[in-house]
């Protein structure tokens, strides 16, 4: 699991990152991303989103078990539905998310 500091900015790219993904996509073997898919897969319909069907917490059971939501970030309530921050109890540690 990722642990993160309470920054504000979850999506930027560290300069060694994005160094590191141009490599890439410069080569040529980046060109296998260009590849259609040899499948479809079909998924069912969603006709609930997650907060409808599942409690906060047990978002975070789901995800981290054993956790419930971390209620100490900077972020507050208005942010869930763009992340979600879970706790494990231990105060000394930061909030676990998988947005990183």
């Amino acid at each position: 699991a990722s642990s993160v500091s309470l920054a504000r900015n979850l999506w930027s790219w560290s300069p060694c990152s994005q160094f590191y993904l141009a490599h890439f996509l410069s080569k040529p073997d980046s060109h296998c991303l260009e590849d259609k898919p040899t499948y479809q897969r079909k998924f069912l319909p969603i006709r609930d989103l997650p907060g409808q069907r599942y409690s906060i917490n047990k978002q975070c059971d789901l995800q981290f078990p054993g956790m419930k939501y971390c209620s100490r970030t900077s972020y507050g309530r208005a942010d869930l539905c763009g992340s979600l921050f879970c706790d494990n109890g231990d105060w000394t540690k930061g909030c676990y998310t998988t947005y990183t």
